[in-house]
């Protein structure tokens, strides 16, 4: 696998911005927010956007502290911080809504267009809002018939702030291959664009993973390159723990 570079990333954290505002005032993000549910679940232990089904499918491997959750045999509303889950009668999401300590943070709707998939959040509860309103987040889902290829996701609530107050941007990019077998790599890019004390920051870093398979379950990665402020690390292994799906 080949590079792809922080311009890339860069370019592809405006052009999520730009397109969440579009779509987020559009008939199709509407019509989605409108829709009454015919199905709910719900999801707990878990901050991820969609809880368990959050879109990559190794992120929560990769990524420390980053747990997807479960869901509850039997729906209820009586818990402070849970992720709610709504299809519509074809067993499709039309939305994700996170609940802390009992209030709606956010509401993501799930818009497809083009052959993609847009998961545009809004926030819904005041104490979070941002100083550019109500865009929380925007994931933007690419697909090869019914198989994600690629997954780009910007965290956009200015309200995220560093302990100093400053507003921070953020924006991960994966690009996967396949085998017959399932999920064999990924390369991984995250970019956080940041106002520290006045002064422009911007970070960057770059992995590129390769995954060892027992069947349909992944047990291992193979970190096979880094890069992260100029410079470039060599390969480790590591094993997981307890096995999961691809």
């Amino acid at each position: 696998m080949q590079p792809i570079g922080p311009s890339f990333c860069e370019a592809k954290t405006w052009e999520l911005y730009h397109k969440g505002h579009e779509l987020l005032h559009s008939p199709a993000f509407e019509k989605i927010r409108q829709t009454p549910a015919a199905r709910t679940e719900i999801c707990v232990g878990s901050n991820l956007l969609r809880g368990c089904y959050f879109p990559s499918p190794v992120y929560d491997l990769l990524v420390g502290n980053n747990p997807r959750g479960h869901l509850l045999k039997r729906p209820t509303t009586k818990r402070l911080d849970y992720i709610q889950l709504e299809y519509d009668d074809a067993g499709t999401m039309l939305r994700s809504t996170k609940i802390y300590q009992g209030r709606v943070v956010y509401t993501e709707c799930l818009i497809p267009e083009d052959g993609k998939r847009y998961g545009v959040a809004f926030i819904s509860d005041e104490r979070f809002l941002s100083t550019d309103g109500e865009l929380y987040s925007v994931c933007e889902e690419s697909f090869e018939g019914n198989v994600l290829t690629e997954m780009s996701y910007g965290f956009y609530n200015e309200m995220d702030h560093s302990m100093y107050g400053n507003p921070c941007i953020k924006m991960h990019h994966e690009k996967y291959t396949y085998s017959d077998a399932g999920i064999i790599s990924c390369i991984y890019q995250k970019m956080d664009v940041a106002s520290w004390l006045q002064y422009p920051h911007l970070g960057f870093t770059e992995q590129h993973y390769q995954f060892d398979r027992e069947g349909e379950y992944i047990v291992a990665a193979n970190l096979l390159w880094k890069h992260s402020k100029g410079t470039n690390l060599g390969q480790t292994h590591f094993e997981f723990t307890k096995k999961r799906k691809a």
